[in-house]
């Protein structure tokens, strides 16, 4: 049996993730603390994905149209040389076909 450090609950070592670091080679949160804490961190770090990812294709082709008209104003050069770059690769697709 061992103590969580976040939830201070015994638990069995079962309940633990691997640490070689520490002494008795578990880690000091339970399994079940690191997965809640993961969860808080990834919606913390992710708050405008969903809206983006789960949109519709009309709501994305608007999106992306707007990206590229603010790439263009911001860095022409950037954006013309990607764009040829991209249709080169492009056509070499098609005439490796």
């Amino acid at each position: 049996m061992k103590t969580c450090c976040t939830c201070e609950k015994d638990k069995p070592a079962e309940g633990f993730g691997k640490n070689k670091t520490m002494e008795d080679g578990l880690s000091r949160k339970c399994k079940q603390c690191v997965s809640e804490y993961q969860k808080r961190l990834y919606k913390i770090r992710n708050k405008e994905k969903p809206s983006t990812w789960k949109c519709k294709s009309k709501d994305m082709k608007t999106y992306q149209s707007k990206y590229r008209e603010m790439l263009l104003k911001c860095d022409p050069e950037y954006y013309n040389r990607a764009t040829r770059e991209y249709m080169e690769r492009k056509k070499q697709k098609i005439n490796a076909s």
